[in-house]
């Protein structure tokens, strides 16, 4: 069943983060002041971090939609597609509050999952699939347990 593999690819996707970040104290005692490109830094491990973090409860919430939904149903399981679209739509961050990095396949990604869930289309544009697929790369690269 197409559906079936789509809402699979979706659970992976939400399940590649877990959402911490290390971070390692200054030497010598001293803290030198923070330069632009720190700032910048800084400001993308918290992009970094609230993205995973987005991730992680969105796996959560998607296990728990999933888990009451019987897999033959077709309209159940759109419901709980929806459902999740719609936590991920107010749950993570958008635009700016993105890692820069992922910001356009993001936005495609959602887009695509945007379009499956409101024409009950089996699979996503090619480009869409394309944004999918590299988001779930970068995911494993960097939004480790």
């Amino acid at each position: 069943m197409l559906r079936k593999a789509v809402l699979v690819m979706m659970l992976l996707l939400l399940g590649a983060c877990g959402g911490s970040s290390e971070t390692s104290p200054s030497a010598g005692g001293t803290t030198a002041p923070a330069t632009d490109a720190t700032a910048e830094g800084q400001t993308e491990e918290a992009a970094i971090e609230r993205y995973c973090d987005a991730v992680e409860a969105a796996n959560q919430k998607g296990e728990e939609i999933f888990s009451e939904v019987d897999q033959e149903d077709e309209k159940a399981l759109m419901e709980a597609e929806r459902e999740v679209l719609e936590f991920v739509q107010t749950t993570f961050p958008r635009g700016d509050e993105l890692p820069e990095e992922i910001e356009d396949d993001f936005e495609n990604f959602l887009a695509g999952f945007e379009y499956r869930v409101e024409t009950g289309a089996p699979e996503a544009k090619k480009h869409h699939q394309a944004a999918e697929e590299r988001l779930l790369e970068w995911e494993e690269d960097h939004c480790q347990k």
